[in-house]
């Protein structure tokens, strides 16, 4: 039957309340299609109908089943399918993937774009409660235990049916929702493509999605614009990483600042542009459920349809957090409150003018002003508050608020440090990461390892490109001697995709009388001028010594910098390969290690495609050598997370990434690893640093389609020999000969192009 002889459409088997003649289908078949909406059956040309009842099975014409709950249709009784499916596996019958807040865009458009238009300031001021919990199905086991784990950081306001703890049932989420910074949308089952409007809602209101359910959710949604528990290893985790972002004003407005939607990921303008061509073409084809098979039904859901495949990652989502010992007074003197605060109920430990919570985040205060009936307490992070005694326990004084965290900076003392007059030689390291990248850590943690290696005596002072201020720099002009460096952090900064290299030509016209050492650099730029520029600066400046971690940066540096020493260096972080120790244990999979940023070359849904094909040979994990931290919390955890890290890459049988360190990691961790290049040259140019050695170990995939190969020969190969430590013995052990002048301007070493093995 041809869409220009279908005139009329019934719809059967909705949800209760739902209006055929008010709702996407009907206002795009009439607008589209010139499709009017009849209530009875027998009067329709075309029925649409859903999971609540079997009506359909009356219906002689062409039929297309719609559902926004995880099922799969029955394919013998449709003729096409909109569900929540993704279309990475061949289906019986024709489908379309729909996530469900396209259904109800119209209630959550005006509201996003308007919550989206907001500063950050009025972010701030409406979002003056903690965090909403509005479910009514008792049965979702995940989320209730989030929920009892977040509770132990502060109280969460929950209004629906389920532990329901504001004494009400709201009728409007989205008004209720908007006064929150935090909401958990946690859907009520696992399943690959099963988006609800929980996570949409949130994004509506205003409020920051704490979002858990399908494990493919980055495929729809920009994932630097909500909190995704899968990137957490348990509800502890997660819990204390939100209680970080909810003390961190910066941090928590980061999230706003992102797009919703990234570049290829349909908005709701192309989902509704692919429903009109798949209407089009299921009425076009005519009745062809008779071809369909059977689907399997041996797992029903509550509706009687074949359930979606569920999801489990593994993690303890299920965990109850356990019960709280009770505090036993270590001293004497010792007492415990019972306080009840808006935000939450904790017992306070004080001791000598000192009180604690014994619950996270352990906030600590001042205790003053000491009466039989209140107390004041003095918080390091939240401001004076008062409280009085009501009945067994101490409420926060009614007419106060909460108090605003003042975010104090943590003292600097290097200036005190450059200006001490018997101080050490010192070396001045810039450029140092602020963020959690753990490849660009790693280089920051080698090369301490290097400095305290070969300058014992020194004086390390780190800067990064956000604290290096005028006035360091002044300091340091006005105290710098002869025996002090000058150094300029790895990476990948000299180029106009980032803002790094600033500070370097900073000093470099900052210091023309003192030596400037650049450490290994991937060298690129887009834009000639911003080339010529950096090129004049260096070139004028009389002692500069470039170091290039590829040949192809080299090249380009002989001929921006011909006036600059130019030395061709590896990765500072392979000296950590055959160096680093880890225990010996089984290894199990594969883990795919992709970037998300400017540099990726693939997209997200090819690589997503080519784990599930992986996933019928073997099992898929997920990661990325950036993390979910505070760039200070990675700072001062570096050296635990890189292990951790490293150790996460040796459980496994082989590793795909299109990331320079997560190679390198692999090579640390002696995991044969599967490299796809990104944008630039800097993998295929990295690559040819490594030497017969390591080709058992690296393998080159030209494109995405060559890794499922790839990946079959190395899980038929046995475990390989242990690698040597080629870049410590060769280069990083001789690092202070480099620093030197008499270092020569071209480090030789027969370069290896890569080969598959």
């Amino acid at each position: 039957m041809k869409t220009n002889l279908i005139k009329r459409v019934a719809f059967a088997d909705f949800w209760q309340g739902f209006d055929p003649h008010d709702n996407l289908f009907q206002h795009l078949l009439h607008e589209r299609f010139n499709i009017a909406v009849v209530n009875d059956m027998a009067q329709a040309d075309f029925l649409i109908y859903s999971v609540f009842g079997n009506k359909h099975r009356n219906f002689p014409g062409p039929r297309l089943f719609y559902t926004a709950e995880s099922v799969m249709p029955r394919w013998n009784e449709c003729d096409g399918a909109i569900t929540f499916l993704r279309d990475d596996a061949p289906l019986p019958g024709p489908h379309l993937r729909l996530p469900n807040w396209v259904v109800n865009y119209d209630i959550f458009h005006a509201r996003t774009v308007e919550r989206q238009s907001l500063q950050p300031d009025d972010i701030l001021q409406r979002h003056t409660k903690f965090c909403n919990f509005i479910y009514s199905n008792p049965h979702a086991q995940e989320r209730i235990c989030f929920f009892k784990h977040l509770s132990r950081y502060k109280r969460i306001d929950s209004a629906g049916k389920v532990l329901n703890n504001t004494g009400t049932l709201i009728g409007n989420a989205f008004d209720f929702t908007k006064h929150y910074k935090f909401s958990i949308a946690f859907e009520n089952v696992a399943s690959r493509g099963y988006v609800t409007e929980k996570i949409m809602r949130a994004f509506s209101s205003g409020s920051l999605p704490i979002y858990w359910g399908d494990p493919d959710i980055a495929l729809d949604i920009n994932p630097r614009r909500f909190i995704h528990a899968r990137d957490f290893g348990s509800p502890e985790e997660l819990s204390d990483y939100i209680a970080e972002v909810d003390r961190d004003d910066r941090l928590y407005l980061s999230y706003f600042r992102e797009p919703l939607f990234l570049p290829g990921q349909h908005d709701f303008d192309a989902y509704l542009n692919a429903l009109e061509t798949f209407i089009r073409q299921t009425l076009d084809q005519g009745i062809v459920r008779h071809q369909h098979p059977q689907h399997d039904n041996r797992q029903p859901s509550a509706h009687g349809y074949p359930a979606m495949p569920s999801f489990d990652d593994g993690k303890p989502w299920k965990r109850l957090p356990a019960e709280q010992k009770p505090h036993t007074p270590a001293h004497p003197e010792e007492r415990l409150v019972d306080c009840i605060h808006p935000q939450w109920r904790d017992t306070l430990k004080i001791l000598h003018g000192k009180a604690e919570r014994l619950s996270p985040p352990h906030d600590t205060a001042d205790v003053f002003d000491i009466k039989d009936d209140s107390f004041s307490l003095k918080w390091n992070r939240w401001g004076t508050e008062r409280f009085v005694k009501s009945g067994t326990a101490y409420r926060l004084q009614p007419e106060q608020k909460q108090a605003t965290p003042a975010h104090p900076k943590e003292p600097d003392n290097r200036i005190a440090r450059i200006n001490a007059p018997s101080r050490p030689p010192l070396v001045y390291l810039f450029g140092t990461p602020y963020h959690s990248n753990l490849g660009d850590q790693a280089q920051t943690e080698c090369i301490l390892h290097l400095l305290r290696d070969n300058l014992p005596a020194h004086g390390v002072i780190l800067s990064t490109l956000r604290n290096s201020t005028p006035g360091l720099l002044a300091a340091i002009r006005r105290k710098i001697r002869p025996e002090d460096l000058l150094l300029c952090h790895s990476g990948y900064h000299m180029t106009d995709l980032y803002n790094e290299q600033s500070i370097y030509l900073k000093l470099a016209e900052l210091f023309p009388d003192h030596p400037l050492r650049i450490l290994p650099q991937t060298i690129y730029y887009k834009n000639p001028r911003v080339a010529d520029k950096t090129a004049a600066i260096l070139n004028n400046h009389p002692d500069c010594t470039l170091f290039c971690r590829d040949e192809h940066s080299f090249r380009t540096a002989q001929h921006l910098f011909h006036r600059c020493r130019l030395l061709l260096y590896p990765d500072l972080v392979t000296a950590m390969i055959g160096r680093t120790e880890l225990p010996p244990h089984a290894r199990k999979g594969v883990l795919f290690c992709m970037r998300n940023d400017k540099e990726t070359k693939h997209p997200a849904d090819r690589i997503l495609s080519i784990r599930r094909e992986i996933d019928r040979i073997s099992t898929t994990s997920a990661t990325d050598t950036t993390i979910n931290h505070t760039g200070s919390y990675t700072i001062a955890h570096r050296t635990e997370l890189l292990h951790e890290t490293i150790s996460r890459f040796s459980h496994y049988q082989t590793v795909v990434t299109d990331r320079y360190h997560g190679i390198i990691f692999s090579l640390i961790a002696n995991t044969p690893v599967i490299v796809l290049p990104s944008r630039d040259h800097k993998l295929t140019s990295g690559l040819q640093w490594f030497p017969a050695p390591f080709r058992q170990h690296i393998h080159l995939a030209e494109t995405p389609d060559q890794i499922p190969a790839l990946i079959r020969t190395i899980l038929r190969q046995g475990p390989l020999p242990p690698l040597p430590d080629y870049f410590a013995t060769r280069y990083h052990d001789h690092f202070m000969e480099y620093l030197t002048p008499t270092a020569p301007n071209h480090i030789r070493k027969q370069p290896h192009m890569h080969e598959n093995s």
